[in-house]
């Protein structure tokens, strides 16, 4: 196992595979605030962010492996 210094957006971007849901991300957004000294919006922000574009793709992928289309609400 490798171990190395990570950044900021790295750490957020490492959260996404969690699958949170949107409470989850506020509470671990709040103590990862205190514990970094940053803003809780910015942490609550790019987490978010990552969280959400990650359970986008994997809900696309899934839906391309089941064959059916997304729908859009156009006919």
């Amino acid at each position: 196992m490798r171990f190395e210094n990570m950044t900021f957006d790295k750490r957020m971007h490492n959260f996404r595979r969690m699958w949170l849901s949107k409470t989850m991300i506020k509470v671990i957004a709040k103590k990862y605030a205190e514990l970094y000294n940053k803003p809780y919006q910015e942490i609550h922000d790019v987490m978010l962010k990552h969280s959400m574009a990650f359970q986008h793709k994997i809900n696309r992928k899934k839906l391309r492996r089941s064959g059916r289309k997304m729908q859009f609400g156009t006919k």
